[in-house]
């Protein structure tokens, strides 16, 4: 494209972005009206010319009329184009821009599940200094750096192919507080890869899966996952928080990287369906 065209392109381009497609509709309407008007005015019977000033309320007409009309519709056009188009603009930047009282999630650490927690779930042993509750279930603890959090969903976590673990929906983590979310092996729907099934061990199970994997490998290398929750904000706005969990065999223990956070701008969570289902 020559360089002397790059404006002209530019501005039909704008055009584009600002017209609609009845803008045509009724610059075409109000140019067939001027039309018949004239062509009545000539060569109408005048039966035909009293009929049409009846029913048009007729006032002189030609084509200086035609091009004031077209004008003032262009101008209307030029207005409604040109507010649609700031007010496009002032959404997407509104999207785009990060408020002060955002909620932040971060992915803290993984452990059992906290005595006290809604739904706790625990069976009774037997051992030298009496009964004692077991607490069997694990996940991740979280932690909020802003805003209130509402519907914290986890995504499917791919520990590798056709082996997912998942976790329950956290209503809520308050302003600069901290929550758990109840994280296991999606056992009924995972390819079978230990000689026995372990659901709520998800360090015993990267463990398993790392010799598996390291098995066929000249030099062993650490399995990892990468872990997101989605949320939203008292708006219904959405969020995302995403990191790598790492499998230390060194250490035996699970080690989360930083976390990152991403901002959808939709107010439905509809936006990541793609992403809340097993590929």
């Amino acid at each position: 494209m020559p360089k002397w065209f790059r404006p002209i392109a530019r501005w039909f381009a704008h055009c584009r972005q600002l017209s609609n497609w009845w803008w045509a509709v009724i610059v075409l309407a109000w140019s067939a009206f001027s039309l018949v008007d004239s062509l009545i005015s000539h060569w109408g019977s005048d039966s035909v010319k009293a009929g049409w000033k009846a029913a048009t309320l007729h006032f002189p007409f030609g084509w200086q009329t035609w091009a004031i009309g077209l004008l003032l519709i262009g101008l209307v056009f030029v207005y409604d184009g040109s507010y649609r188009h700031t007010r496009g603009l002032n959404s997407r930047i509104k999207e785009l821009s990060w408020p002060e009282n955002r909620p932040q999630l971060l992915f803290d650490s993984w452990g059992e599940i906290p005595h006290d927690h809604p739904e706790v779930r625990s069976f009774t042993r037997t051992g030298s200094s009496g009964a004692y509750l077991e607490y069997f279930q694990r996940g991740f603890y979280l932690s909020n750096h802003g805003g209130t959090a509402h519907e914290i969903t986890c995504f499917p976590i791919k520990l590798a192919d056709s082996v997912y673990a998942v976790g329950n929906v956290v209503p809520r983590i308050d302003k600069d507080g901290q929550g758990f979310m109840i994280v296991y092996m999606d056992i009924e729907h995972n390819a079978k890869f230990m000689e026995e099934t372990e659901r709520w061990d998800l360090l015993t199970v990267m463990a398993a899966l790392e010799k598996k994997i390291n098995a066929a490998r000249v030099g062993e290398t650490s399995i990892r996952a990468e872990i997101g929750v989605c949320y939203r904000d008292g708006r219904g706005v959405w969020y995302a928080s995403f990191c790598w969990l790492t499998y230390r065999k060194d250490l035996n223990r699970l080690i989360f990287g930083p976390t990152d956070q991403s901002k959808t701008g939709f107010l439905d969570r509809a936006v990541f369906n793609g992403c809340l289902t097993r590929d």
